[in-house]
């Protein structure tokens, strides 16, 4: 009896606290899919589906972009958990979309939770017509073997400003003289020697030059 009884006790803990909850309980987002391409300032409906796992009190969803910008998010109480996720206009590029469960009368440090990224993109008919850095970005005075990450913003023919720092939105980045200063495809720049060079930063039509001078003493 009391081994039953301690059994029974090794079984109720490994399904509380042990076992890994989001691998077993087929608690998955369905929709959208991976990878899907949507327009910024869309709607999007998160789908789910609970498998296994509940009852609940209910599912947080959750919502965010690049470097960990928060496009949305609510907590659903009942039956069927689904999310609408109005996008910002303003915002292009990879969007995470988290629902994690909690579980209904049940301590857990591991509650179920699925996840699905999808890229936001532009509408067709939306185009880049000017473009410009950030406000302190124009010049700027670094000392050998510091890094700067490039600021650009996009004026859009929409009249939405949006961030196109990522060389995902389509900017592209080089240096005039990779001797003196570095730049990557996400516009951070890498001082290296003395000296002064131009990094041109185009997106489309649109080009600008910002100037870096690479100094001993700040």
């Amino acid at each position: 009896m009391k081994r039953k009884i301690y059994f029974a006790i090794l079984l109720f803990l490994f399904y509380n606290l042990w076992l890994p909850v989001s691998a077993t309980w087929g608690f998955s987002i369905t929709s959208p899919t991976p990878n899907a391409r949507v327009e910024a300032g869309s709607i999007v409906q998160a789908s789910l589906d609970v498998g296994n796992a509940g009852p609940f009190a209910g599912v947080m969803f959750t919502a965010y972009g690049e470097h960990g910008k928060l496009l949305g998010g609510n907590f659903v109480v009942e039956q069927p958990y689904t999310w609408t996720l109005q996008l910002p206009p303003d915002y292009t590029g990879p969007a995470t979309i988290t629902a994690t469960g909690k579980v209904l009368n049940r301590k857990t440090t591991n509650p179920p939770e699925s996840n699905v990224t999808i890229y936001v993109k532009l509408p067709a008919f939306v185009v880049v017509q000017g473009i410009r850095t950030g406000d302190d970005q124009t010049l700027l005075f670094m000392r050998p073997y510091a890094t700067r990450k490039l600021s650009v913003y996009g004026q859009y023919s929409d009249g939405v400003e949006r961030d196109i720092s990522s060389g995902q939105s389509g900017t592209t980045y080089d240096s005039s003289n990779k001797t003196v200063a570095l730049v990557d495809a996400n516009g951070v720049v890498t001082a290296r020697v003395p000296g002064k060079v131009q990094i041109i930063v185009k997106n489309g039509t649109n080009e600008l030059a910002v100037t870096v001078v690479v100094r001993l003493k700040p």
